[in-house]
């Protein structure tokens, strides 16, 4: 159903998943049912989209297919870089990533304009050092995200929460979950207190100095000992100089886990503890 592999029972497994749904969240995915069966839950974001274009359209101009699924054949670091400079990196593709990963060409079609209000540099460029990145330091066999952006779906290269042996634990942790629509400010002013916040890319959208506001209000609504997570894709965010002392940051676990993660787009992963 979310498009990880090949199925024509798509819209049958998601009207299944809908029936135990408020009527507001049967209706926003009643309205894409035909985008669902033929491309996965997973696959009808607006950026999602931009890289179907992209996969679809653009990639063929540059590689043959046989080129595309070479990229997926296990090798050592030093063949994965002679590969990816000798046969990869061609005049066609460096002139086709240019013009699809420009800012006006993502701006209009792959992410909000928003996103790029507090980036700097050019951001084709930032696309190629993460590509390099994912094909030479990660090992591209095992990365479901590259995976799905250069060939669709996402083969035997799962993301860890589908796979077969992570099943059992998530069932049995579901009563875990409390579920809330809405602005993170809600919760902030709800006056509970978070152990931790996954924040994903949250700063990028706003300048450092809202950036700085958004980032005291939740060191306010954090239990001592809590954690702030989030990564960086092309615009620098860390704690704000003036609250230094009231965080830790952790960086040998950052950079363990940089390494491992197969999210490669992303320039930079924080991790930042509360004092207290």
């Amino acid at each position: 159903m979310m498009g990880a592999r090949p199925a024509k029972n798509r819209a049958a497994l998601l009207d299944r998943a809908v029936v135990p749904l408020d009527s507001e969240t049967q209706a926003f995915w009643m309205d894409k049912v035909a985008d669902v069966q033929a491309h996965g839950a997973g696959g009808v974001g607006k950026f999602e989209r931009y890289f179907r274009l992209f996969r679809q359209v653009v990639l063929p101009l540059a590689h043959r297919r046989a080129t595309i699924d070479e990229i997926f054949v296990s090798k050592t670091r030093e063949a994965r870089r002679s590969f990816l400079e000798y046969d990869f990196e061609t005049w066609r593709w460096n002139m086709l990533l240019r013009f699809f990963f420009s800012r006006f060409m993502m701006g209009r079609m792959g992410r909000d304009k928003a996103f790029f209000d507090h980036v700097e540099g050019s951001v084709s460029d930032h696309v190629a050092r993460r590509i390099r990145h994912a094909a030479i330091d990660l090992d591209p066999v095992d990365n479901p995200y590259l995976y799905w952006i250069l060939k669709g779906g996402h083969g035997a290269a799962l993301p860890m929460p589908w796979r077969e042996e992570h099943y059992a634990t998530i069932r049995d942790r579901l009563d875990r979950l409390d579920i809330r629509l809405g602005a993170l400010e809600a919760f902030v002013e709800s006056g509970e207190k978070a152990d931790g916040y996954n924040l994903s890319d949250i700063f990028e959208y706003m300048s450092p100095e809202i950036a700085a506001q958004v980032y005291e209000t939740l060191l306010g609504a954090s239990n001592p000992g809590a954690r702030l997570v989030y990564w960086n894709m092309m615009a620098p965010r860390r704690v704000p100089e003036r609250l230094l002392t009231k965080v830790n940051t952790l960086k040998s676990l950052e950079d363990d886990l940089k390494a491992e993660d197969k999210a490669f787009f992303y320039s930079d992963f924080v991790i930042e503890q509360v004092i207290g």
